[in-house]
C-alpha cells in the first residue's frame, strides 16, 4: 500500500487579538521569528511535494521569506477574519486540489508542539 499524500496546513491568519496591537508570529523567539518555528520543524520527509502551505491573512507577512525557504507555499485566506474555521476550510479544499489523503493541521503560534513520525495507517 502506497503511503498517504499528506497536506500539512500551517494556519497563520489568526488577528493576534490576545497579543495586543502586534502580530505575536513577528516576535522574536529563541532566535527566530516566533511564525518560524513550526515550518522549520515540519516533518517534510512525510509531506506530499508541493502539500506544505502556510494559510495567512496577507501576502506580505514579515515570516513569509522564512515560510518558503523552509518548502512551504503561501495561500491567502481571505476570510481569515470570520474565524480559524475558514483556513481549516481552505485547507481542505487544497487537500482536494492536491489529490491528498489527509491534512495535517498545525498552529503558527505553537513552537514547542512536536509533530509525530508515525504514518497515518499506523494512527488509523
Amino acid at each position: 500500500m502506497a503511503e498517504p499524500r499528506i497536506l500539512m496546513a500551517v494556519l497563520a491568519a489568526g488577528a493576534s487579538r490576545r497579543f495586543g496591537s502586534k502580530d505575536k508570529l513577528a516576535a522574536r523567539f529563541r532566535g527566530k521569528l516566533l511564525g518560524q518555528h513550526v515550518c522549520d520543524s515540519a516533518p517534510m520527509d512525510r509531506i506530499a511535494p508541493g502539500c506544505a502551505v502556510v494559510i495567512a491573512s496577507h501576502k506580505d507577512h514579515v515570516c513569509r521569506p522564512a515560510w518558503e525557504k523552509a518548502g512551504f507555499q503561501v495561500a491567502l485566506n481571505a476570510n481569515a477574519d470570520h474565524g480559524m474555521g475558514t483556513s481549516v476550510a481552505l485547507a481542505a479544499l487544497l487537500a482536494q486540489k492536491e489529490r491528498c489523503d489527509a491534512v495535517l493541521i498545525a498552529l503558527a503560534d505553537m513552537p514547542f508542539v512536536q509533530i509525530g513520525r508515525a504514518s497515518c495507517r499506523e494512527r488509523v
